[in-house]
Parts: C-alpha cells; sequence; structure tokens
C-alpha cells in the first residue's frame, strides 16, 4: 500500500497519557472509514500535503500546519483525495492506540484491497481496538 507508519511516542513513555504516531500516505489513499471511539480522542496535525477530514459532520482539508479533533463519540474519517504524498501527525489520548496501527500494518501488509473485503473482520478488529466502525458511505 505503499504507507508508511512511525511509533513516534509509545503510551509506556507517557504512563498511558498519549501516543504520536506519524503516518505517510500515498495519493488517492482511501484512509480510515467512518468511525468512532468510545473512550480515545484523536487529533491530525498535517506536516505535509493535505489530508480530507469528515468529523461529526463536518467536512475539512488540511494542509500543513492545520489540525483537527476528533472527540470520543465524533464520528470521524480521513482520506488523502490528492495527487501527492500526504504525512501527518495522530495524537491519540489515551495512550494505547498504537496497538491498533501496529497490528493493521501487518494485515494490510497481507490485503490486496483496503479497506478489506470481509467487513465483519474489519469490525472485529476495530472493536479490540476501542474502535467502532459506521455502516455509512462517505
Amino acid at each position: 500500500m505503499n504507507t508508511e507508519v512511525h511509533l513516534r511516542v509509545i503510551s509506556t513513555e507517557t504512563e498511558g497519557r498519549y501516543c504520536l504516531i506519524e503516518l505517510s500516505v500515498p495519493p488517492h489513499f482511501p484512509g480510515a472509514p467512518l468511525h468512532f471511539h468510545r473512550h480515545m480522542a484523536e487529533r491530525f496535525v498535517v506536516l505535509e500535503g493535505s489530508l480530507d477530514t469528515d468529523i461529526a459532520g463536518e467536512t475539512r482539508t488540511l494542509r500543513a500546519g492545520d489540525s483537527a479533533v476528533a472527540l470520543p463519540g465524533d464520528v470521524h474519517s480521513f482520506r488523502n483525495s490528492s495527487d501527492d504524498r500526504t504525512r501527518f501527525l495522530l495524537v491519540a489520548t489515551p495512550g494505547g492506540h498504537e496497538s491498533f496501527f501496529a497490528e493493521l500494518m501487518d494485515w494490510m501488509e497481507k490485503e490486496p484491497v483496503w479497506p478489506p473485503r470481509n467487513q465483519q473482520a474489519l469490525v472485529e478488529f476495530g472493536r479490540r481496538h476501542d474502535t467502532e466502525y459506521v455502516n455509512s458511505q462517505r
């Protein structure tokens, strides 16, 4: 998929308060389907390129230096609709979301298309990581 994920700060370094993940995604990357977290907030900070976000019904295109936050319960998604690579930070509070990305990257390497065709596997995966996927078109 040509996606890079770097775990910059993991929750064991912050007594579980947060984790910091850097992502670099290719042009036209479909990103995350609509979902929400019951306990976690996510902040997206764009470093290079642009990132389209849908958060609690508001659609925005974030550019370098912009950020947006999805609070617990906010239905949200992100994607790179541009013709350029996008690099951004994801700050998750509380920490622990790095385990989601570690498992996800292994899965994405094996999956020929993303999001995967087996939607039930995605739903079960999400639930293990405080992520509830929403059945909706974006």
